[in-house]
């Protein structure tokens, strides 16, 4: 690929063709093309693209002397992430056309033969889903910006608790401020957090081939504590469990990979990637006492 050909990517193509054009462009790209790159910040909607178009005009305004190192470099990790974005997105379209307007069609049947559905804890779950579902089309659109509002963090915590929450003897507490309003695109760390309280509860209470739960520790170690807070920099949750541990290090950075029979591996992985589009993380690490350490963290705004 030329510096013409990647200028056009940068400007028309997909998510994956603008990532690798700004590949070629941290080489070949001219003070000449600032302008013309200014023009395509201004106009990118995606944080991880805009992030390397950064890269590429910091590195074009330096004097012709410059040194090669720039402050993104491309490695092997980086094209493992294009393939691996790329399979979330065919998982995306294929959930998205094969359950998602089902979930549509359920809602609207339990609510006309249910006459206190709304008041249900079904109307709860499903609306639940739905919001998940909206939130896998927003990854799967590569276009798509961030829907940023204010929410409280402990209300959304104290909801997906009721609602992933399926063994009333585990015990999960709640430490932070119950009046933190945080800024971000909610659905995005709600997609996060239901991920991390699941695999929190499933590492306890242990998941069967069928993905059923089979609690078989002892009742004293049965506990989930869910922190959140803010800095001057990022929002932060954070998930401790006691279960065992993780037994595979590399079981996070790598897709369709998972320590626990009947799932796909790909749940980290797209908690991840919501995290990214808030130009924040996930850190999924042991607990020095034993058990899971699960972080999201995203950008102050």
């Amino acid at each position: 690929m030329n510096k013409d050909e990647a200028l056009n990517f940068l400007q028309h193509g997909t998510q994956h063709e603008r990532l690798k054009a700004s590949y070629t462009l941290l080489k070949l790209a001219q003070r000449e093309d600032l302008n013309l790159l200014l023009q395509i910040k201004h106009l990118e909607t995606d944080a991880v693209v805009k992030r390397r178009i950064d890269a590429i005009i910091a590195y074009v305004q330096k004097p012709p002397t410059r040194s090669l190192k720039v402050k993104e470099k491309i490695t092997p990790e980086a094209d493992i992430n294009h393939v691996r974005n790329s399979s979330l997105d065919w998982i995306a379209n294929m959930l998205l056309h094969e359950v998602g307007s089902k979930i549509g069609l359920l809602a609207l049947s339990v609510k006309t033969e249910f006459p206190k559905y709304e008041s249900s804890q079904t109307y709860k779950y499903v609306k639940h889903l739905q919001t998940v579902f909206d939130a896998i089309e927003q990854l799967r659109s590569v276009n798509s910006t961030p829907k940023i509002e204010d929410f409280i963090l402990h209300d959304l915590i104290d909801e997906i608790i009721k609602i992933e929450q399926v063994d009333i003897n585990l015990e999960i507490s709640k430490v932070g401020i119950k009046t933190l309003v945080a800024k971000g695109d909610k659905k995005f760390v709600e997609l996060a957090l239901c991920n991390g309280l699941r695999n929190a509860i499933e590492a306890i209470n242990g998941v069967d081939e069928n993905g059923e739960t089979n609690n078989s520790q002892d009742d004293k170690k049965n506990s989930i504590t869910v922190s959140w807070g803010k800095t001057d920099k990022h929002y932060w949750i954070s998930i401790i469990d006691s279960g065992p541990g993780l037994p595979d290090k590399n079981v996070f950075n790598e897709s369709g990979k998972s320590s626990k029979k009947g799932h796909s591996g790909y749940g980290l992985q797209i908690s991840k990637q919501a995290m990214e589009r808030l130009e924040g993380t996930v850190i999924l690490s042991n607990s020095v006492g034993g058990g899971a350490t699960y972080i999201m963290r995203w950008n102050v705004i």
